[in-house]
């Protein structure tokens, strides 16, 4: 095909065929009419390419067994044209249908439903390329191509393969709704593959042929089906409904101060997780001075009422930082301020730097946090102290050495068995009758001797440690010290914990450390 080729009715017999197997005339300058005659092939469709694009098409036809696609509305032909035999039962179409290979193609649908719905499809041709191909796929119910420049009619879309082409796609919109129907083409010309993949916004519950497979992409699990022609595929899909709860949630907060001789400074840091954009009330106590609000490091303008901080939460995970002056000094007992967040909260941390004048004297809270150990090692010493009173190994009375004892607590251990071994030196030597040679009479008063000078110096020592230096009261526990004390609670009310601590003036420390 063709046979006969005419022009201006008169039959032309210069023909060339190339490797290519394109026919070649040649037309003289001018108008002219060319025709090409032959007969059909035994084949469903017949492709008819176009080189040189006519500017219209007109279809003519006293057979209808044949129709042609690639003919738009207004007669603009595309790339190529192509004859489509109409099925038939009879037996001459069936034999001649059965003598062909016929068209097969994949059609790959992936839908991806979010807040908006989309379904790429992809056309793969499994037939040879040696041909061009026009097909006419059928659109899912609502389906609107997003390119302008793909033809559809009769809620199909025409796909057009050049020879050697070997797929196409294309991207359209979906109707969201509750219920979409998928169903394969009814023809074994057609191989399908459906896959969707659904948002967290939805719940997805397939009805009709099970699932083939899942397959795993990235936080999403995308069911596969691989239907039969003719197979129905319901999707029902319904928005999860909410459940009733808090839409704040407080993960962490710390709560830090610095105490000073007039004042404290308190800061108050939480990490805050809102579903949504709401506005969160936090009371603080009623002598509180509010001096900055930071949300995300970023300073936002105060609203207070009666010390109730209002904070404008943005949805998702921040940092609200509220910094506060407490006035008034610490004196002998201190108490956290309270601060009530609104809602219970978890992982609360409490925070104190007291002022290097106070003496610490004890410590309570949460479990997880500092003790004052100093009182549990005086208990120690005191049962030592009567102890040694009771041994007579020195004419020291037991409240004697507990005077001692606690007067050297400050000092190293190893220096208060010094001093204690002095004294017991110094009574043993005076116990002593036996008769003694000159060199070892000697020898034992330089060494008490040297020992008299040795536990004098750490006497001094530690009397000047007392006058000048901080006491030790042994602080442990949750990383504190002297300088700074830590508390932790996993879990807590509304109302954040309130560790408290007892404390002295320092010079009173200092005062009994010199009457000692």
């Amino acid at each position: 095909m063709p046979q006969q080729v005419l022009m201006d009715g008169e039959v032309v017999t210069a023909l060339r065929r190339d490797d290519e197997q394109t026919l070649w005339m040649q037309v003289p300058r001018g108008l002219h009419q060319v025709q090409l005659r032959g007969e059909l092939p035994g084949r469903n469709s017949v492709p008819l390419l176009l080189p040189l694009t006519p500017h219209q098409v007109i279809w003519r036809s006293q057979d209808p067994n044949w129709t042609l696609e690639g003919v738009k509305d207004d007669g603009v032909p595309e790339s190529q044209l192509q004859l489509n035999r109409v099925q038939s039962g009879s037996e001459q179409a069936l034999a001649e249908q059965q003598s062909i290979l016929p068209t097969f193609v994949r059609i790959e649908r992936r839908l991806n439903l979010g807040l908006e719905w989309y379904v790429e499809t992809r056309i793969t041709r499994l037939s040879p390329l040696d041909l061009p191909l026009t097909l006419n796929i059928p659109l899912l119910p609502g389906e609107q191509p997003m390119s302008e420049q793909q033809e559809v009619r009769n809620q199909h879309i025409r796909i057009s393969l050049g020879a050697g082409q070997n797929e196409a796609d294309w991207s359209s919109r979906l109707p969201v709704g509750e219920q979409l129907t998928l169903q394969a083409v009814d023809s074994a010309d057609f191989l399908e593959r459906w896959s969707v993949a659904v948002s967290p916004v939805w719940h997805l519950e397939p009805e009709g042929i099970p699932v083939n497979r899942f397959v795993e992409e990235d936080s999403f699990t995308v069911p596969e089906w691989l239907p039969w022609p003719g197979e129905k595929l319901v999707l029902n899909l319904s928005r999860p409904k909410g459940l009733p709860g808090q839409t704040v949630t407080i993960r962490s907060s710390q709560l830090e101060v610095s105490a000073g001789k007039r004042a404290s400074d308190v800061q108050l840091s939480l990490a805050i997780l809102s579903s949504r954009g709401v506005r969160h009330d936090i009371q603080l106590p009623a002598t509180a001075q509010v001096q900055q609000l930071l949300v995300g490091g970023v300073q936002q303008q105060l609203q207070n009422v009666d010390n109730r901080i209002t904070v404008s939460l943005k949805p998702g995970e921040q940092q609200v930082v509220l910094k506060w002056r407490d006035p008034g000094a610490a004196g002998l007992w201190y108490r956290f301020p309270a601060v009530d967040t609104g809602l219970p909260s978890v992982n609360a941390r409490a925070r104190i730097e007291p002022s290097q004048e106070r003496w610490i004297l004890w410590t309570g809270g949460p479990v997880m946090g500092p003790a004052v150990l100093f009182w549990g090692v005086l208990l120690a010493l005191a049962v030592l102290a009567f102890l040694l009173g009771r041994s007579g190994l020195t004419p020291l009375k037991g409240w004697q050495w507990l005077l001692l004892a606690v007067g050297l607590s400050q000092t190293a251990t190893s220096l208060m068995i010094v001093v204690a071994a002095w004294l017991m030196a110094i009574s043993w030597r005076e116990k002593q009758q036996l008769q003694w040679r000159e060199w070892q009479f000697n020898l034992m008063q330089i060494t008490l001797a040297g020992l008299t000078l040795v536990a004098l110096l750490i006497l001094m020592g530690a009397v000047a440690n007392g006058l000048l230096g901080q006491p030790d009261m042994q602080i442990a526990g949750n990383d504190s010290s002297a300088y700074v004390l830590n508390w932790y609670q996993d879990r807590t009310g509304a109302v954040l914990p309130r560790p408290d601590l007892v404390s002295a003036p320092l010079w009173i420390y200092r005062v009994l450390m010199l009457a000692w």
